[in-house]
């Protein structure tokens, strides 16, 4: 009795530890990135809910200057970007680029740079908020 009392009470213990610990989970931002800069058959172990068409984006590749569109699909097709910038047209937010960032290390990217527009922190994102909520 006592230890199925044991059993079940440190079961619970264990249910409630995993509830503390944070699970891993990627920005949109870092999911595009991801799709884009990795050409291989998987993309850094995670998935995206929809597939990125590549032409929605600039892509520049000096080694492939003078190449065509259909020579270049076939360049990058198993490589992985070694040097990535990604720029935000609006706000960024150190979450987002500490979730880039992660993403570089795991998935081996040697360097990459994470710029916005304007970079906020919370009380000024608020503030934005409250100013388009007076203009609505």
């Amino acid at each position: 009795m006592f230890g199925k009392f044991l059993s079940h009470s440190s079961r619970f213990v264990m249910e409630g530890v995993k509830n503390l610990v944070p699970k891993k989970h990627n920005l949109p931002v870092t999911k595009l990135v991801a799709e884009l800069v990795d050409t291989r058959e998987t993309v850094g172990g995670l998935t995206t809910s929809a597939p990125v068409d590549p032409n929605e984006f600039l892509l520049f590749d000096p080694k492939l200057l003078h190449a065509s569109s259909k020579d270049l699909v076939h360049a990058r097709q198993g490589q992985l970007a070694q040097d990535v910038i990604v720029f935000v047209v609006g706000g960024g937010n150190y979450v987002e680029y500490q979730n880039i960032v992660d993403y570089a290390k795991q998935a081996g990217i040697q360097r990459i740079t994470y710029g916005s527009i304007e970079l906020v922190n919370p009380a000024q994102f608020i503030e934005q908020l409250a100013r388009l909520g007076e203009t609505l």
